[in-house]
């Protein structure tokens, strides 16, 4: 859609695009993807009322903007779209033997470029699936093969299909944008226990050391301020440190990973929250990261660095159709808005943090 539009900008011919040519389109829209609506796409106009819907408003749009703003108009309506609810309505692929790769992922390990290909065949399946039961646990429980050591490469498979071009943009972006937070944090952070752990930054402080300093003062810079509604119908207004561990959890040796993880799940049980994808180090001190996991439901995942951990936490919410805790959500979502460069239709905060991350992230 984007690109038409576009492209008859380009070629100086958008005035040329009537009512009927967005009627045309929107049919075939909803011959290609079933489950939309016609009218989301195309309403036509009516008395003295213009014709409204996603293919008018773009029109109208593009033709306001000159035709050097075509990469950054790609990027900005690509991630408004929905690609789970596109796939989900996707035709089904008739060459897919689909109940031989859900017993084929059900006992088989080995080969993984098979088990690869196989949960790839699945992937339209599973989204429905996540539709009806939004269970993270039921989910792990259903596709054991994610328990395995490699299975967040499966969750990545399924980000990158879904938000393709994103693979690897976390380690083009994310420095630059630490080394400015950490510059700011030195000046505006107030609170006393983030005081204490940017005390721990020092110029031979290693990359794991760093980064898992400066995402665990992400709270301290911008502290939440948004009330959360408990089961009990209370509101609870989050802590910088309940934030905090909502994003990362900090163990001082291996042995304490598990018992950390369950503090952490019984506290959040208590007050009624779902435990959500997680970053957990290890080491004695955060400038002295010896291992980094990011964690679903029961499911520890190791990861080759810190800034990979968040990458994968970041994307295991996307490809599990999961919610960012409420705790940290402006935290994520202005991750994901200036450094993943997407923009979805569940977003819901906007902060000051954005302003941060995009101004250090173009």
């Amino acid at each position: 859609m984007v690109h038409l539009f576009v492209h008859a900008r380009d070629f100086g011919c958008v005035d040329s695009i009537k009512n009927d040519h967005l009627s045309l389109l929107a049919d075939r829209i909803i011959d290609r993807f079933t489950c939309e609506k016609k009218s989301t796409y195309y309403i036509p106009p009516s008395g003295r009322s213009v014709a409204t819907g996603k293919l008018s408003h773009k029109l109208r749009n593009l033709r306001r903007k000159p035709a050097n703003s075509q990469s950054k108009e790609s990027i900005s309506e690509e991630s408004v779209d929905d690609p789970a609810e596109r796939l989900r309505c996707a035709p089904k692929d008739p060459n897919v033997d689909l109940e031989a790769a859900i017993n084929f992922l059900a006992f088989t390990r080995s080969p993984w470029t098979e088990v690869e290909e196989k949960w790839v065949s699945t992937h339209q399946y599973r989204l429905n699936q996540l539709k009806t039961e939004p269970y993270l646990d039921k989910y792990f429980a259903s596709w054991p093969v994610l328990q395995s050591p490699s299975g967040c490469t499966l969750l990545e498979a399924d980000f990158n299909s879904l938000w393709p071009g994103r693979n690897s943009v976390i380690f083009s972006k994310w420095p630059l944008f630490e080394e400015k937070l950490l510059k700011l944090a030195e000046k505006d952070v107030k609170d006393q226990t983030s005081k204490a752990i940017l005390s721990l930054l020092k110029p031979n402080t290693s990359s794991d050391g760093r980064t898992a300093i400066a995402f665990s003062i992400l709270p301290a810079l911008c502290p939440p301020t948004r009330k959360i509604k408990l089961n009990n119908g209370k509101l609870w207004l989050p802590s910088i440190a309940e934030a905090r561990s909502s994003m990362i959890l900090h163990a001082q040796n291996a042995n304490k990973v598990r018992l950390t993880l369950k503090e952490n799940t019984d506290r959040l049980f208590k007050q009624g929250q779902r435990v959500q994808p997680l970053i957990i180090v290890v080491g004695p001190t955060l400038d002295k990261i010896t291992k980094s996991y990011v964690c679903i439901d029961k499911t520890l995942w190791a990861t080759s660095c810190v800034m990979k951990s968040i990458d994968v936490c970041f994307k295991a919410v996307f490809a599990t159709e999961s919610e960012y805790p409420g705790q940290s959500q402006h935290f994520w979502e202005a991750i994901q808005k200036s450094i993943y460069k997407m923009k979805t239709v569940h977003d819901k905060c906007q902060t000051p943090l954005d302003n941060i991350f995009k101004s250090h992230c173009e």
